[in-house]
């Protein structure tokens, strides 16, 4: 194996194996943290990751050019989502998502993969242009392309999910889904002077003070106004 031979598969090597790691991440740890009912988020993360680990697999079984181009779009594509979800509003959340140590270990891998890849293209950029025609600039903008697109689109997709799924709202730890409050009403019930108090009958006053309680066993009907402390 001549020198050329042995940067490439050492190349290749820290491609897939950094992908790997980012996958066997995503679709373990990641997914598990964005467990939820209809956990949507799960299934996603566990498929990106296998995904992941398939491609980066191909990788380093074959090194053929197309399977490197799927593994800087795929691991593009999820940067790309990951900077979107940490800058906007992230689907079915309130705000952004919060940027963690092992988000950023994951993009980390990401990184250190499209950084590999970038360099294969370079180091095989006379055989592409004989192959197939295309520069070396070229390429990496079909790539680069590639992955905007695809982040975009699954942050978009996710957007649209809300519109079939009003209701769901996710808490920033993603253990669970969130409910909406309605003014001047409580779910819960709470012990007041001695007695349980149906919350759900507290009623504010245009004051901000308490217009009218009622008390479920042992206790009286209250009309006077209370003031909050």
């Amino acid at each position: 194996m001549n020198k050329h031979l042995k940067y490439k598969h050492s190349i290749l090597l820290i491609a897939g194996i950094s992908t790997i790691l980012a996958g066997a991440i995503h679709a373990t740890l990641v997914a598990l943290t964005h467990v939820a009912p209809l956990p949507i988020e799960t299934i996603f993360f566990v498929f990106a990751g296998l995904l992941q680990i398939v491609i980066a697999k191909s990788v380093i079984r074959t090194g053929r050019l197309k399977h490197t181009a799927a593994l800087f779009s795929i691991n593009g594509a999820l940067v790309v989502l990951w900077v979107l979800s940490r800058t906007l509003r992230a689907p079915f959340m309130n705000s952004p998502e919060s940027i963690n140590t092992l988000g950023v270990l994951v993009v980390l891998l990401q990184g250190v993969s499209i950084a590999s890849v970038t360099l294969l293209k370079w180091m095989d950029k006379e055989r592409i242009r004989h192959i197939h025609g295309y520069s070396f600039a070229h390429v990496c903008s079909i790539l680069l392309l590639a992955s905007l697109l695809s982040g975009f689109g699954i942050f978009g997709g996710g957007r649209v999910g809300e519109i079939f799924l009003p209701d769901r709202t996710l808490d920033h730890s993603h253990g669970g889904v969130g409910h909406g409050h309605k003014e001047g009403s409580h779910n819960e019930s709470s012990e007041v002077g001695g007695f349980g108090v149906d919350i759900n009958t507290v009623t504010p006053d245009s004051e901000g003070g308490i217009k009218e309680i009622t008390v479920k066993e042992g206790g009286h009907h209250d009309d006077s106004p209370h003031l909050h402390e």
